[in-house]
């Protein structure tokens, strides 16, 4: 991890004043983990689409796979346990104690918001979505939970994941749907369960 990456968190942490904390602890704590999730998920399945909810579902789940295995491949520190200049704006104790390499909020942000970036073609909407993910990927340097290089990392990991996922959707979707009804069921459970436990980490 190079200096100028967590030089400019330091930075960021200096020019935004403490009064901050909780929009930060919002876009980062909410919009971009567990909860809102849910809610997007859960609003999308039962008012608007359930294969579309089904389909966000699995982008979860795939996202936050490949997110723990990355982190466990190149097992990279936060910056917080690398330089004590770089505030903490969180319990260190209950919270960001795994690795940090990609940011899993900035990379999850990326797949679940892009993908209704990609299927609703409304300006203001996409407009908003652009601000959504800037403000996610501000929040962790502002947290002090993720270097610059970290959040750029999962930012890209999470275009690349939904390039690949968007071009092979229909492929995905169709062998998902042709499992048994119980095969599919437990799979959703478990799958859902350990996004629920994992993405609390990321």
């Amino acid at each position: 991890m190079n200096s100028f990456s967590i030089t400019g968190v330091i930075m960021i942490q200096n020019f935004f004043s403490p009064a901050w904390k909780p929009l930060m602890d919002f876009l980062s704590e909410f919009a971009a983990n567990a909860p809102g999730y849910i809610i997007i998920l859960l609003f999308i399945y039962f008012c608007i689409d359930r294969k579309f909810g089904l389909r966000l579902f699995l982008f979860m789940v795939i996202s936050d796979a490949l997110n723990r295995l990355l982190k466990t491949v190149f097992m990279q520190p936060r910056p917080f346990q690398i330089n004590n200049n770089v505030k903490i704006y969180f319990n260190p104790e209950t919270k960001h104690l795994g690795y940090g390499m990609p940011s899993g909020h900035a990379q999850s942000s990326v797949v679940i918001y892009g993908t209704l970036f990609y299927h609703i073609k409304k300006t203001l909407f996409r407009i908003f979505i652009i601000l959504i993910l800037a403000g996610i990927a501000l929040s962790r340097l502002y947290l002090g939970a993720h270097s610059i290089f970290q959040v750029l990392s999962g930012l890209i990991t999470g275009l690349l994941t939904l390039f690949f996922l968007i071009k092979y959707e229909k492929k995905i979707l169709d062998k998902v749907i042709r499992l048994r009804p119980l095969v599919f069921s437990l799979i959703s459970l478990s799958s859902g369960i350990l996004f629920l436990f994992t993405v609390l980490s990321v």
